[in-house]
């Protein structure tokens, strides 16, 4: 998912943001449960497909950067909550936004599809 070894403050707030989106159901891990919990709900035939939802290897493009643009300022008023202030909440964003712009950055997310029948 998301590790800025390079930039601990980035990787802290990352932590309090996520933390501060948990009471909402916002769960970045989610896809890994699926499996589970189709299994636990009885579901027979289980079948997993994972693929990559967004994947950037070194900066970002244009498109994917206004994309998380767009994002972060519809987040932004959650993240104020959270962080406290619309100067954290702003500086959050420009920092996050300049990790997708470095040539050293890898950053994915995974999408999980999982089926099953009912037996």
């Amino acid at each position: 998912m998301w590790h800025y070894p390079e930039d601990s403050d980035l990787q802290g707030t990352l932590e309090k943001v996520l933390g501060g989106l948990a009471p909402t159901g916002f769960d970045p891990f989610v896809g890994r449960k699926l499996f589970h919990f189709c299994y636990e709900a009885g579901l027979a035939e289980l079948n997993v497909r994972v693929d990559p939802y967004h994947l950037y290897a070194g900066e970002i493009n244009g498109r994917d950067l206004d994309l998380w643009r767009l994002k972060l300022e519809i987040a932004k008023p959650r993240l104020l909550e959270i962080l406290g202030s619309e100067a954290a909440a702003t500086e959050y964003i420009r920092r996050f936004l300049r990790f997708l712009q470095r040539p050293d950055t890898l950053t994915y997310s995974c999408m999980f599809t999982v089926t099953g029948t009912k037996p």
